[in-house]
């Protein structure tokens, strides 16, 4: 048993490989996304442990300025320089206890420092950058571990201002701060008196002071880009710490030559004591700051998980969402795929009643036309023949109407041209329409004032089609209560120019819609139902014959008016010959196929007083027998016949190699008949009856195509 396909299944491929396209750049999208988000917070995971690790450097730091203390105090060639060696020993050995824990060797002061320091030799005493140097490594390695950090964590290419002013403070300024503190202290011991040393002093108090400026700029950044007090506070902080300093430096300057009255020793005790406390500002500073750190690359983080939630949220309710459309799109197109099948089931019965009914209609009238021309031909005087014919063209032309705009199959009768009168034309498609006008409560009128009773040559049908589609559309249209059909002439010397208008006192049309109006598919504004195809089509038509178009503008009295202009040869009988039909299927062998005794027998005569050889079949299978008797020029057929209809017979007659013209006759011209045989291989298709004129244009147009290709 077939397992029932699901609604997706149904879909076609180029829906289907949509669909598949669109989720897969939405699972590509939201990799992206998530793997960015994620990546944000790998990032300010190592900003974090960047900062904790930088609260260890500062111990690092701390450890190094009570060691670089004690022993510089301890290195003066001073008696009280002695009282410092315990102290200097003790700090040294804590420095390398810690220094050891944390790991890095290059924080073990080097053996020559060291040896330097136990035996002091006051004639190398200018030599003191020995002694500097050791310490200066150590600062300078912390320094770097600083950096590294800084560079490593990836908070310079933060994009968010706080985290990379505070990070900037913490590992950056607020470090080297500290660290050029620490020399500056120590050199100032040394270079007192010494001018060698005392330029070296400069140099570190110049760089304290870029430092401290630098720190100045990033936290003038940090306070415009958080309005936050304890901010302000910290930055009132380091603006003092700079005024401590500049106060720091200008003691120094005061006390370099020891010319305050103090001894060297106490000077060099007391500037100490300034440079620690200094050293506190700068560490609570960089702990506050820390903690601002830390507290925005929490704040960051949170942030981030939150739109990651928040992307999977949405991620989730919007493939729910695309389920859901999908679900509909599917149920839709299933949905519409069975009305579809049910709508097309539908038209094929009423286009089978259609043809059905066209047929038994038409055949018998074609009968009727036939017969009354037959009568006429051969020479009857019954004055009321021409009044039958006439009847029994009209019911012919009523039957044409039914398929308006609904086949284009059956268009070689438009081009035949025959004598009749354009007053006469105009008088029919007002009375063929007057029951379509009372429904709509719309008056039409017919107004031929200016017209001189001419009897023209031209396309008759290709005319009435499209007077037949103004005067209809006008009715269903325009919303208005009154439309009037207009004929005027203007002779010429052998030939008359027409104007037929059709005015209406509808809404109108809006100038914005005019040009396009008589495109293909185009229906404006209207209301009622259409296809859009037929002004498109009337305009074609005019455009075929001489001097002919088709326009539109506005009515005076309100509505509009559709004016069709063309130009018609008057009829002269003298001139009346029909050798040109006659040449064309004369000398000719033809199979004719009519299931109708009656129009194969009119049709017969037709064919062979025109010069033909014509050999009879009733049915297709007949006529396939007599076929392969013998070879011919033109087959001409009805559809819709017993044994074997003209479809079948058509094809059977392709396969069998017969390239020559076929030609469909049918009653059937309100369905899709025609264009039925034409898929099975027709070159062509009239309507009942069948006459010289419409084969005569027949031929010349399938002789017209082969040239052309």
């Amino acid at each position: 048993m077939s397992k029932r396909k699901t609604g997706f299944s149904l879909l076609p491929i180029w829906l289907k490989v949509s669909i598949l396209v669109t989720e897969t750049f939405f699972v590509l999208i939201l990799g992206t996304v998530v793997v960015y988000h994620f990546a944000d917070l790998q990032r300010i995971e190592r900003e974090k442990g960047g900062a904790e690790h930088a609260l260890s450097l500062a111990d690092s730091l701390s450890d190094l300025s009570r060691y670089s203390a004690e022993c510089t105090l301890f290195s003066i060639n001073q008696p009280e320089a002695e009282a410092h060696l315990q102290s200097c020993e003790e700090a040294k050995s804590e420095f390398e206890q810690r220094a050891s824990a944390r790991g890095p060797d290059y924080l073990h002061l080097p053996d020559e420092t060291i040896s330097s320091i136990n035996h002091r030799d006051t004639t190398h005493f200018s030599s003191y950058s020995l002694k500097i140097t050791g310490t200066e490594e150590h600062i300078r390695a912390v320094l770097d571990d600083y950096f590294k950090v800084y560079t490593g964590t990836g908070v310079q290419l933060s994009s968010l201002s706080e985290v990379y002013t505070t990070g900037r403070l913490v590992l950056v300024h607020l470090p080297e701060l500290y660290a050029y503190l620490i020399m500056t202290r120590d050199e100032a011991v040394h270079a007192q008196g010494l001018d060698a040393s005392y330029s070296h002093l400069l140099q570190t108090q110049g760089a304290v002071y870029r430092i401290v400026e630098q720190a100045e700029n990033t936290m003038r950044v940090l306070v415009q880009t958080v309005a936050n007090k304890e901010i302000e506070k910290i930055s009132t902080q380091l603006i003092d710490l700079h005024s401590q300093i500049t106060d720091y430096f200008e003691f120094l300057e005061q006390t370099k030559l020891a010319a305050t009255g103090q001894s060297s020793y106490q000077r060099n005790i007391e500037q100490m004591s300034i440079v620690g406390e200094l050293l506190d500002d700068v560490k609570s500073l960089n702990i506050s700051l820390s903690e601002r750190f830390l507290f925005y690359l929490d704040q960051q983080y949170a942030e981030t998980q939150q739109r990651l939630i928040l992307v999977f949220g949405m991620t989730l309710a919007l493939q729910a969402l695309l389920l859901v459309l999908y679900g509909a799109i599917a149920r839709t197109f299933a949905d519409a795929k069975s009305s579809a099948s049910k709508l097309a089931a539908n038209l094929a019965k009423q286009d089978k009643m259609f043809s059905i009914i066209g047929h038994e209609l038409r055949t018998p009238a074609s009968a009727l036309k036939m017969q009354i021309d037959e009568l006429v031909t051969q020479g009857s005087r019954e004055p009321r023949l021409k009044e039958l014919s006439h009847t029994a063209e009209h019911l012919l032309d009523v039957l044409d109407d039914m398929r308006v705009g609904s086949s284009t199959s059956i268009s070689d009768e438009f081009k035949v041209e025959a004598e009749f009168s354009v007053y006469q034309l105009c008088e029919e498609v007002v009375h063929s329409l007057y029951f379509l006008a009372s429904r709509y409560k719309v008056n039409l009128h017919f107004n031929a004032s200016n017209y001189a009773n001419i009897s023209s040559y031209g396309r008759k049908k290709q005319i009435r089609q499209i007077v037949i589609n103004l005067v209809k559309n006008a009715i269903l249209h325009s919303e208005g209560s009154r439309v009037e059909l207009r004929l005027q002439t203007e002779e010429q010397t052998d030939k008359t120019s027409f104007s037929v208008q059709v005015l209406d006192n509808g809404a109108g049309i809006k100038d914005s819609l005019k040009a396009s109006l008589f495109e293909a598919f185009e229906r404006g504004e209207s209301k009622s139902s259409g296809t859009g195809l037929g002004l498109y089509v009337s305009r074609q038509l005019a455009k075929e014959m001489e001097g002919g178009d088709l326009t539109l503008r506005d009515n005076p009295t309100g509505g509009s008016i559709f004016e069709l202009r063309f130009t018609l040869y008057n009829f002269d009988p003298e001139l009346e010959e029909d050798s040109t039909a006659v040449s064309l299927i004369q000398g000719k062998r033809i199979l004719f196929v009519e299931d109708t005794p009656t129009l194969l027998m009119l049709g017969h005569a037709i064919l062979a007083r025109s010069g033909a050889e014509v050999i009879d079949a009733s049915h297709g299978k007949d006529a396939l027998a007599r076929f392969e008797d013998g070879d011919y020029d033109l087959v001409i057929t009805d559809i819709m016949m017993p044994e074997m209809d003209g479809y079948e017979l058509t094809r059977q007659l392709r396969e069998r190699g017969f390239a020559k013209p076929i030609i469909g006759v049918t009653g059937a011209t309100v369905g899709s008949e025609a264009d039925r045989l034409l898929d099975s291989g027709a070159d062509s298709v009239l309507p009942k009856p069948l006459t010289l004129e419409n084969l005569n244009a027949a031929l010349r147009a399938i002789d017209d195509s082969g040239k052309s290709e």
